[in-house]
């Protein structure tokens, strides 16, 4: 899994996001980085989607080098429109991206 529960972000088994990361890591920088996803639609609220862009501002393991922002749409008359993200989302994300970093760094991953 790569961000989030219930698969929200997961790589699945057979996907390319953990391969390409992996072929990429040379392209680390020392400044940082920035992830971004495509739109994701949970199949079971069809009517709403997901993007997030995750700013790497410092390659050190600390709370303030790392920003996520949630970006939200929902379905409406056929057009997708931008709506409100829950406050708590981003932080949410960015404490799952920390314990995630920490464990890999704890188990001699990272």
């Amino acid at each position: 899994m790569i961000i989030g529960e219930a698969g929200l972000f997961a790589d699945e088994p057979d996907g390319l996001i953990v391969p390409a990361i992996g072929v990429v890591k040379f392209l680390e920088s020392s400044n940082g980085g920035v992830l971004v996803t495509e739109w994701h639609v949970n199949p079971a609220v069809p009517t709403e989607r997901m993007k997030v862009s995750v700013s790497i501002l410092d390659p050190e393991l600390r709370a303030d080098a790392l920003r996520v922002s949630a970006s939200r749409q929902i379905q409406q008359n056929g057009q997708w429109v931008d709506a409100a993200v829950q406050a708590a989302t981003n932080q949410k994300l960015e404490e799952i991206i920390l314990q995630k970093a920490r464990d890999l760094r704890r188990n001699g991953a990272g």
